[in-house]
C-alpha cells in the first residue's frame, strides 16, 4: 500500500538550502562532505547563526587542522596576506566563507 499526499503548500520550495558549497576549489571529497558537516552542525547548535569562530571550532572537532575561515564580506579589499591550503567557497545562511584546511601563511 502506497499512500501519497499532495499539498498545495510551496512556500518551502524555491528556499536555498543554508549551506551551499559555491567553489570546491581544491577540497578533496573526503574534505568536502567532513566541511558540508560541520556548517550543518554549526547551524543546528547555533539555532541558525554562523561565524567564523564557530565554524572553525566545529571543523577542528571533526580532526581538520591549521584551518582559517574568512567571512568575505569582511574581506572586500582583500585579506593583506598570501596562504596556501586546500580551501573552498561556501554560503551559509547568506554569509559567504572562504575556509582553507592545512593552511600556511606565508
Amino acid at each position: 500500500l502506497c499512500i501519497v499526499v499532495i499539498t498545495s503548500d510551496t512556500s518551502n520550495m524555491s528556499a536555498k538550502p543554508p549551506v551551499t558549497c559555491n567553489s570546491r576549489d581544491s577540497h578533496p571529497d573526503n574534505d568536502f562532505e567532513g566541511i558540508k558537516s560541520a556548517l550543518e552542525m554549526v547551524l543546528t547548535l547555533n539555532e541558525g547563526q554562523s561565524n567564523e569562530a564557530l565554524i572553525r571550532e566545529q571543523l577542528i572537532k571533526k580532526n581538520f587542522s591549521k584551518v582559517v575561515v574568512l567571512n568575505l564580506q569582511h574581506c572586500k579589499g582583500g585579506i593583506g596576506w598570501n596562504v596556501s591550503g586546500k580551501s573552498s567557497h561556501w554560503t551559509v545562511n547568506g554569509l559567504k566563507y572562504w575556509i582553507l584546511t592545512d593552511a600556511v601563511i606565508h
